[in-house]
């Protein structure tokens, strides 16, 4: 499966191994958001309070650097998305699985259990052919770095 397949789109399927690199992924995208905005121009973005300080010059650089985390991670959340609901593909559940999230730990906990660690359809299910399922994470990592996909041969 192409890279951009893999992040953007919210068809087909995935096996365990593109799910968690793209996790990975995701995480370390979360992690530069904050981290490259906080502290920007010297003020911190507070997701829970914007605006700090009095100055209409850091009242403003302080909006931007707000509105420049929330565009990044609404990206980033499309991306989640779009991973989190081809592997629920994969286990041969609809794409509103998704929502299972919305319960604070129980429900992580059963989607993590769902499509970290529990394998998927060996064939073929509504959903689509099973991409790379069976193959290990070195041929994954290669053929998602060179944009190849389908199954070789």
């Amino acid at each position: 499966m192409p890279l951009a397949q893999l992040l953007f789109s919210f068809e087909g399927r995935i096996g365990r191994g593109p799910f968690w690199l793209g996790t990975v992924l995701v995480w370390v995208g979360y992690g530069l958001a904050f981290t490259a905005f906080n502290g920007l121009g010297g003020f911190s973005v507070d997701l829970f309070h914007p605006i700090n300080g009095a100055d209409s010059k850091n009242v403003f650089l302080e909006s931007m650097g707000f509105a420049a985390v929330l565009i990044c991670v609404a990206f980033i959340v499309r991306i989640d998305l779009a991973l989190q609901i081809k592997r629920w593909h994969d286990r041969a559940k609809s794409a509103w699985w998704v929502l299972i999230c919305m319960f604070p730990v129980l429900g992580v906990l059963a989607a993590l259990i769902e499509c970290g660690l529990l394998p998927g359809d060996a064939g073929p299910n509504r959903f689509g052919k099973p991409d790379d399922a069976a193959r290990g994470p070195a041929v994954i990592g290669h053929r998602l770095i060179a944009g190849g996909g389908g199954a070789a041969g």
